[in-house]
């Protein structure tokens, strides 16, 4: 494969993300500014993941030239998104990147649809859109060093929010809890 197409399909993966973000925030929170999703960490990710790219095809090519891995994680990564965007979708005016630490009274606990299936299927999609750009890559620093932060950035997050989400919803959330998986192995 061409040595730029991974390249050019990662940054039209990193604009649709951000996009469709947005999109899907301005449909559900009009009156909301949400925080710019493009944090100084995901920006130094990004930053990265074009380095260990553009350093690896220029030390060792050979690296970079794997079709079948470069499509494989191209379709990881779009399902990962599909994952994000759908838990995104079915919370609707429920989503927001900052976790609610007061209780809305219009806030309710969604357990259909894909929250059926994982309790974080925002982070789950992410976690697995993230991997799978790598894999399409062909960047293995990236890949392992992304996959660890990652696992535990999401560790920390989901106990927060479900530490916080018990509060909320008592009983019915612990139930949940002990049905439903997070999303991400090796978090509960």
């Amino acid at each position: 494969m061409y040595s730029w197409i991974p390249f050019a399909l990662f940054t039209f993966l990193l604009l649709y993300f951000f996009i469709a973000e947005h999109f899907l925030d301005k449909h559900y929170h009009d009156d909301y500014v949400r925080p710019d999703i493009l944090t100084i960490p995901f920006a130094i990710a990004i930053v990265a993941a074009y380095a260990e790219y553009l350093i690896e095809l220029h030390k060792q090519p050979s690296i970079k030239d794997h079709d079948s891995l470069i499509y494989i994680g191209l379709i990881i990564a779009i399902i990962g998104d599909s994952i994000r965007k759908t838990g995104i979708i079915t919370l609707g005016k429920s989503f927001t990147l900052q976790i609610s630490v007061w209780h809305d009274k219009e806030h309710h606990l969604i357990t259909n649809g894909i929250y059926g299936l994982v309790r974080h299927p925002g982070y789950m999609g992410w976690y697995i859109w993230t991997l799978g750009t790598q894999i399409m890559l062909c960047n293995p620093i990236c890949f392992i060093g992304f996959g660890i932060i990652l696992f535990f950035f999401f560790k920390d997050r989901i106990e927060f929010e479900d530490d916080t989400l018990v509060l909320f919803f008592k009983d019915e959330y612990k139930e949940y809890k002990k049905k439903v998986p997070s999303g991400i192995p090796g978090i509960k």
